[in-house]
């Protein structure tokens, strides 16, 4: 495999050949078969036309996969607005498949990219790809601490934060509409109630207006993860970006629905927009029990092979800061060909695809100042949540930062015990969120809550009364055990 460059300034690049992947003999021998029968009716595979791949930050690094699948291929041209890229394929390269990487750009923008692909008796193919990127750079412009179990708070719990953010937005609120509301965020992104809003905003934020970081730090890379000052800035940008698209202008219901084609190409072209502008974009992703969010900084346009490639930042890893490969840059991969069989999008990292589904996915503004929200949003939310809590006549409990937890009665158990589920009880109903969980239980039952403790937990407990009215609602948290410890306890649900 040779390679020549032609560019007007020097050209980073580094080529690297990929073979077929191991598969069974059995398989081998019937596709070897199958080769056979179809040369010799004279019958070729099509070339496809080029994949184009990135996982590096800015300049991109392209990868670039070409497929041969009857050795017709002898060389390939890659060409942009700075540089020429000549690929020759040696005859004797027995490979269904060749990949290269290269990075022709630079600098960020939208760039035409043209691959020339020359075939055996004088055929050539051309394709035109569009790519487009700000210039977002790792080390740089990511955080440094990751959005996953090695992050811990210093400022309290998720609903600790949530009533601490809604007393500072809009001022005092009932200790029954904060359970409520504790326990709404809860039933919307279960699990996925980490961070990464939070994650994809500030980056977003800090991009945009980097004198908003504090004077002692050059970039958002810098900024350390355990200062109470800094979590609490980026975790009250979550919360804002959450109500005022969801909240105050209804998108909920778009999480709820799948996308149309139609619908999901709309929000990839006003995402290419955006990076055009030179603009980074927090998107928001969403599937059946899934909801991420995650940093547009890229685009891929391939209309030959009718797909869209979101170039992304993902906030699960710590200390990223490779920019020629990084571990977080990943790919959402839309399909728009309309009698597409499958999965519209496809979720990418460097090793293969993700198994999470998405089929929704929403572009969210980041503003340079915290938000000003208009109570009425938060009254009629609560309205509605009040109506719908006191017409079940079910009580409530949430209970955070535990190792396990479980209703308790005369006829068994309603939650996890030694890491497993439990289900004894017809009417008590649980959800296991990690080191949080929700319960529910007919008003009125008698009950009592159990709890594996091991560093003080907070407990929410609400009960229905007389239509629309509240029995009892109460915030509570036990004492830490000793460190190291895990004390069992229970707690009576009666009232």
């Amino acid at each position: 495999m040779t390679g020549s460059v032609n560019c007007s300034r020097p050209l980073r690049c580094s080529f690297f050949g990929r073979g077929r992947e191991p598969g069974c003999i059995l398989a081998l021998a019937f596709g070897a078969l199958l080769l056979l029968l179809v040369t010799a009716a004279g019958v070729t595979q099509p070339i496809l036309p080029p994949d184009m791949r990135s996982f590096s930050g800015s300049p991109l690094m392209l990868q670039v996969v070409l497929s041969d699948p009857d050795r017709r291929l002898r060389s390939s041209t890659l060409s942009c607005e700075s540089s020429t890229l000549a690929y020759r394929i040696p005859t004797d390269l027995d490979r269904a498949e060749h990949l290269f990487h290269v990075s022709p750009f630079f600098g960020p923008g939208v760039h035409d990219v043209e691959v020339r692909l020359d075939i055996d008796e004088g055929q050539s193919k051309r394709t035109r790809v569009q790519v487009g990127f700000v210039d977002f750079v790792w080390g740089r412009d990511n955080l440094s601490f990751g959005n996953n179990h090695a992050y811990t708070s210093v400022i309290g719990t998720f609903g600790e934060v949530l009533g601490d953010w809604i007393r500072e937005r809009f001022g005092e609120i009932d200790e029954a509409d904060l359970i409520l509301l504790v326990d709404y965020m809860y039933s919307l992104f279960g699990t996925n109630t980490g961070r990464c809003y939070a994650f994809a905003g500030t980056e977003v934020r800090y991009w945009r207006w980097p004198d908003l970081l504090p004077t002692y730090f050059r970039t958002a890379h810098d900024l350390p993860g355990s200062v109470a000052r800094h979590q609490r800035e980026i975790n009250y940008l979550q919360f804002d970006l959450v109500f005022e698209h969801f909240i105050a202008h209804g998108w909920f219901d778009r999480l709820w629905r799948p996308m149309s084609r139609e619908q999901i190409h709309a929000q990839a072209l006003e995402i290419e927009a955006r990076i055009a502008a030179g603009e980074p974009v927090a998107v928001g992703f969403g599937g059946p029990g899934f909801h991420h969010s995650m940093l547009v900084f890229g685009f891929i346009h391939n209309p030959a092979r009718q797909t869209i490639d979101l170039l992304v930042a993902n906030n699960w890893k710590s200390d990223e800061k490779l920019n020629i490969h990084s571990e977080d840059a990943e790919m959402v991969r839309l399909f728009l060909a309309p009698d597409r069989e499958g999965a519209r999008i496809e979720w990418r990292y460097a090793d293969g695809l993700r198994t999470s589904v998405i089929d929704r996915l929403i572009t969210l503004d980041v503003l340079r100042d915290a938000h000003i929200h208009d109570r009425r949003h938060l009254e009629a939310l609560l309205a509605r949540l009040r109506a719908e809590f006191t017409a079940q006549a079910r009580a409530l409990v949430v209970v955070e930062e535990v190792v396990g937890a479980r209703l308790v009665a005369d006829g068994g158990m309603a939650g996890r015990l030694r890491n497993r589920d439990v289900r004894q009880l017809d009417d008590g109903w649980f959800e296991y969120l990690g080191r949080v969980y929700r319960f529910s239980y007919p008003a009125g039952a008698e009950l009592e809550l159990e709890i594996e403790d091991d560093v003080g937990a907070r407990l929410y407990h609400i009960t229905p009364g007389a239509l629309p009215a509240i029995e009892h609602a109460e915030v509570t948290r036990t004492a830490a055990p000793p460190a190291g410890l895990v004390e069992t306890r229970r707690v009576g649900l009666h009232r």
